[in-house]
């Protein structure tokens, strides 16, 4: 490519392949577009995306034109972020990007999936930032030009690892969260921090033995068990 770049959003035509956006290695949220041809090996830039901005959205082929929505202008959807829920459409015969109608109803996220299936697109999932790290299980379809929710797919449940561990514990957690209790096997809370602490616990300073990890939010309590290992 001709510049580094990561959280960038790719789509291919039956001949040429396109990055858009992205973040370059000045770490610095870009919205250039880059058309790969591969029967010269050679790499041509295009127009700049309609926003100014754009990073970790999704990017779909659609036939004479490309599609490219959602995504942030910071990264990881950092403070002060403006999460995008436009879509726009790439015309491949004239290299530029032009606003669309379409707007996801299932609000602005980083780094959602989609798929394009005969006519029509499927777009969800993905994270944000919100109260605590949430990853979202939603799926719409586009058609014809309105997104309609669809059923929600299925995910995996809250998991902590590494476990067992010794010196730290991560959360990935599929529901938004606000706050983490961890307690000893005579249900004593041993350690607690809010959402706003972020998602890893430090137990270095903790006996090893059995624990109840509580994943507190508003849409619910759950519990994991974990082992904390001598140091």
């Amino acid at each position: 490519m001709p510049v580094g770049l990561h959280h960038a959003m790719g789509f291919a035509s039956p001949t040429h392949g396109y990055i858009v956006g992205g973040i370059n290695e000045n770490n610095v949220v870009t919205s250039t577009t880059y058309e790969y041809n591969p029967s010269s090996d050679t790499w041509t830039q295009k127009g700049n995306f309609v926003s100014p901005l754009v990073q970790g959205g999704i990017a779909l082929h659609a036939g004479a034109y490309a599609l490219c929505g959602l995504g942030s202008d910071k990264d990881l959807g950092g403070s002060g972020a403006l999460f995008n829920t436009g879509f726009s459409k790439y015309d491949y015969a004239n290299g530029i990007w032009s606003p669309t109608t379409y707007n996801y109803t299932g609000g602005g996220r980083l780094w959602p999936v989609g798929a394009l299936l005969g006519n029509k697109l499927y777009v969800g999932g993905g994270y944000k930032f919100q109260s605590g790290e949430f990853a979202y299980k939603d799926w719409y379809e586009l058609s014809p030009a309105t997104f309609t929710a669809l059923n929600d797919m299925p995910l995996e449940q809250d998991q902590v690892w590494p476990n067992p561990a010794s010196q730290e514990l991560f959360l990935d957690a599929t529901r938004p969260w606000n706050k983490l209790c961890l307690y000893d096997i005579a249900g004593r809370v041993v350690l607690q921090q809010g959402a706003e602490q972020g998602n890893k616990l430090c137990i270095g300073h903790l006996p090893a033995g059995m624990y109840i990890l509580e994943i507190q939010g508003s849409q619910g309590n759950s519990k994991r068990r974990v082992e904390i290992q001598s140091k």
